[in-house]
């Protein structure tokens, strides 16, 4: 394969993501309360299939409770947040097929991984 720039090859192959990463790179003022769901349903979504198909990715607890601790949740708001959820897996779940495991993985990790692009260390390996 010819190497690219990296940025180039996450146009390239992954279009959900590149969505999920628009999401999460605020320019200007704090996200609306229905971005801020949106994000950490993204962040939740992505990183929980991963840890069931990508080798050894563990998703950190702690990191994900913290970001849904940080994103103030509420109780009137669960069913939102449902909803998100079950959306953005199925986005998910149609970019890995579409990408390939490997790449998804790859990217998916690049994001969320100790040094993540979107979320720091949400991914983990073991």
């Amino acid at each position: 394969m010819i190497q690219q720039a990296p940025h180039r090859v996450w146009r390239e192959m992954h279009p959900v993501l590149i969505v999920l990463v628009a999401a999460f790179m605020p320019s200007g003022p704090a996200l609306s309360r229905d971005e801020a769901l949106e994000r950490y349903a993204k962040v939740a979504a992505a990183s929980l299939f991963a840890e069931s198909r990508c080798p050894r990715f563990q998703v950190r607890a702690g990191q994900l409770t913290t970001l849904r601790m940080a994103t103030a949740i509420t109780t009137n708001e669960e069913s939102i947040i449902e909803a998100k959820l079950r959306k953005w897996s199925g986005e998910v779940h149609q970019a890995y097929v579409r990408n390939g495991a490997a790449d998804w993985c790859s990217e998916v990790y690049d994001l969320l991984g100790p040094s993540g692009t979107i979320e720091k260390g949400i991914l983990s390996k073991q």
